[in-house]
């Protein structure tokens, strides 16, 4: 603090900024530095309606409330912040994980900004999520965000699963979120990411085992999973078929997957692979993959020429 004064007397401009740091004012509301932030805006500072709104912004990212009280004070300058102001303040807001914030941010913005548009819930609701923030995730569907509401092509659930956000993924199935929705539905990107624990609550609440293309299972190929897989196949997925069998052994054949090509023939999947490109088998000589050659001439691949 008395270093910070010291500075201040001898000349240093405390809206100086560079690209990387900001200026110390930001750095002393993002900190939560409550008292150093008040001594700097004492000081002459840049009266523009985007500083205040920056200062605001790197309060509510912070989470400070006592930071964020001083910086709304109108000693600083008039919180009568534009719409666009006041939205990205917000989402400074739900990007500290801190309900009280938002809900301060929202009590500030009053009737200037039409809070919870539904664009703007959205779009701060896919952020919450994103970031894990269950207790944000929660604040927003009760002020208005719906479960099944798309961002950037993405539900809430699609997302939570992808990022392995399980608590998330249970509130939403609670509240109704569709555990079928898309073309890649929420359990093949819980394949994608691996996640064992949330495959087993999407199917406990009625996920197709074998919806979207690839299917789970053939995802979980690729990545080597498998608990995974066996789960998946305890519970109906269908592996047998040339499109989704033939499919996987390919993709495993093809990356040089010795356990999983192995797996694959073991539950059925016959050693042709899928329709189209060369046969696993010549896949494998070309590629060097001598254990997967083996592996394919003991469940019956027809040699071929090289």
């Amino acid at each position: 603090m008395s270093l910070v004064q010291t500075l201040i007397e001898r000349g240093y401009d405390p809206d100086a900024s560079d690209w990387m740091l900001g200026s110390p004012i930001r750095a002393a509301a993002l900190q939560g530095h409550t008292s150093i932030l008040e001594l700097l805006l004492s000081n002459p500072v840049d009266p523009s309606m985007r500083q205040k709104r920056l200062v605001l912004q790197y309060a509510a990212i912070g989470g400070h409330e006592e930071t964020l009280e001083l910086a709304l004070d109108p000693r600083w300058g008039s919180t009568r912040l534009s719409e666009y102001d006041w939205s990205r303040i917000l989402h400074s807001a739900v990007s500290s994980g801190k309900p009280r914030i938002l809900e301060r941010v929202k009590s500030a913005a009053g009737q200037s900004h039409s809070l919870f548009s539904q664009m703007d819930i959205s779009h701060m609701f896919d952020e919450a999520v994103r970031l894990g923030h269950l207790d944000m995730v929660r604040c927003l569907l009760h002020n208005g965000a719906v479960p099944n509401s798309q961002w950037d092509g993405m539900t809430a659930l699609q997302v939570a699963c992808r990022l392995g956000h399980m608590h998330i993924v249970e509130l939403l199935l609670e509240r109704g979120a569709d555990p079928n929705f898309g073309f890649i539905p929420p359990l093949c990107h819980a394949a994608d990411g691996g996640h064992l624990q949330i495959a087993r609550t999407l199917i406990a609440h009625g996920s197709d085992i074998n919806g979207g293309w690839p299917p789970a299972i053939a995802r979980a190929i690729e990545l080597e999973h498998t608990a995974l897989f066996h789960l998946l196949r305890g519970r109906g997925a269908i592996i047998h078929t040339q499109e989704i069998g033939g499919f996987a052994l390919n993709v495993a054949v093809g990356q040089g997957l010795e356990s999983m090509v192995a797996l694959l023939l073991q539950n059925g999947v016959k050693p042709e692979g899928g329709s189209g490109g060369d046969p696993p088998l010549k896949v494998a000589m070309d590629a060097g993959y001598h254990g997967i050659v083996q592996i394919l001439l003991k469940y019956g691949a027809a040699p071929v020429n090289i």
